[in-house]
This record gives C-alpha cells, structure tokens and sequence, in this order.
C-alpha cells in the first residue's frame, strides 16, 4: 500500500521542483497536483493509471497544511487568475506550433485542478478561494460529458483521480443539478477501480451525500456567507453557530476567513 508523502518528500522530487520553477504550463500544474511526473510513463502508470497518487497525496490534500498552502500561493497564483480570464491555457493555432505533451483532457483537468483546487489553498478565507469556481465547473461539465458519453472519447485518457476531482468541482457548486452528475460520473468510475479503492468510493460517496443535503436544506453553503457579503437566514445562523457538527469541510474555509478577520 502506497503510503502518504510529507511536505518534505513531496517538494524534494525534482519534478516537483521543475513544476515549482515553470508553473505556466498544464503539465505542471498535473504534476505538481498529482504529484506525478508527466515525463515520466511509468509515473504515469502507477500514479494515474493505478491512482497510486490518491494515497501518496492525501495528507497534502486534505489536512489544510500551511505550507503546502504557502507553496501552492507562491507558485501559482499567476496561473490561477490566467485561467479564471481564461488565458492560462495556449489557444489552438498555438498548440498546433508546439510540440503536445498532454491532452485535451489534461488541459481541462489543469484548469479545473487551478479554479477549484489550488484557488482554495492559495486564498483560503477569503472570497478569491471560490471566484473561479465557474470556470471549474465549465471545464467539469465539459469532461464529465466525454467520461459519461457512450460514443467513447479520443480526446485524451480520464484516469481513476481525475474523475474524484471532477466530482469535487460539482460538490462546490450550489446547483443540485451539478450534485446529480456527481452520482453518474462516481458510478461509472467505480465499477472502473480497483478493488482496492471500495473504501475511497464509499467515502466519495459520504462526502457527496453531505454537501447535496446541505444544498437540498439551505439551496447554497451557509459557511460562504461571510466571505461573499451574503446575510444568513435564521435557520443558517442555527446551523453555522452548532460548530461541533459542522462538516470539516465548511469549517477549513471558516477558520481561514475568521483568521483573515483579525489580521486586518
């Protein structure tokens, strides 16, 4: 079983390190997230293609490490607000000049991976960690489809972890129709997996369960309020005031935002 790198085994790969000094490029960004060597196959193979990855970058992942976070703001920052106007990715005439290290399916993972993952680590708090969540959810939307659709897809390959992060960029939106989605893409990338990764699927599945409810309840994340200038109802009050059974991932960004508060 693949064990969890730390901070410092982590940013110690020289491929890491490469990403870090070139952040501009899907490819860096793919490797950086994944914590995989896009010039590598067999990185590829055991880290994507086997989701080895989903083990080794949990803690980096989930724990909210502030210098992971410090890391992701100080690499890419620039690449988050490019692909938020839409810039980050090299248009057509542009790619067809260049030689191709990834796929079109990669390109949008990049952007989803900037607009829904690294946005919130590099602006943890405050209202910038979801400005971008559109985007993310564009390019979701647009990958999902290829994932769900019986005529099979050439435009790249959509690895066992690329769809745990598609699922992710519909659990932060605050449409019920985007939650919907999460179920069919988790159905088909399940029966897809590994036995291995039963317990990482019944989890995926929890988490779901957890933010559709919320949205079903209050039609929208009662802990971004704050952030966005929204004023709580009553019944969002009550549930944002019972902190001890506020789901973990509600209280990283409220932590975040109420640190922010009294630093200014």
């Amino acid at each position: 079983m693949t064990q969890p790198l730390s901070f410092a085994e982590f940013v110690g790969q020289p491929f890491i390190q490469a990403a870090v000094q070139n952040p501009m490029t899907p490819e860096s960004v793919l490797s950086f997230f994944f914590g995989v060597n896009f010039q590598d196959p067999e990185s590829i193979e055991t880290g994507l293609r086997q989701g080895h990855c989903l083990q080794a970058m949990n803690d980096l992942w989930w724990k909210g490490l502030p210098e992971y976070d410090q890391l992701c703001q100080s690499t890419f920052t620039e690449a988050i607000r490019a692909a938020g106007k839409g810039t980050f990715l090299p248009n057509e005439s542009m790619q067809s000049a260049q030689p191709l290290t990834t796929s079109r399916i990669d390109d949008y993972m990049s952007e989803i991976i900037l607009c829904d993952q690294l946005s919130r680590n590099c602006f943890r708090g405050s209202l910038e960690a979801f400005a971008y969540d559109p985007v993310a959810l564009q390019r979701a939307r647009q990958v999902a489809d290829l994932f769900l659709s019986e005529d099979g897809n050439t435009d790249g390959e959509i690895y066992l972890p690329y769809t745990v992060f598609l699922n992710t960029a519909f659990m932060h939106s605050e449409s019920l129709e985007d939650h919907q989605t999460i179920l069919k893409v988790m159905e088909k990338a399940e029966a897809m997996s590994p036995p291995q990764f039963a317990n990482m699927w019944k989890i995926q599945r929890e988490m779901a369960l957890d933010h559709s409810q919320v949205i079903e309840r209050f039609g929208r994340y009662p802990h971004r309020n704050f952030v966005k200038g929204r004023t709580n109802t009553p019944e969002e009050d009550m549930w944002l005031k019972d902190v001890e059974n506020l789901p973990m991932w509600a209280k990283s960004q409220m932590a975040a935002a109420a640190a922010s508060e009294e630093t200014k």
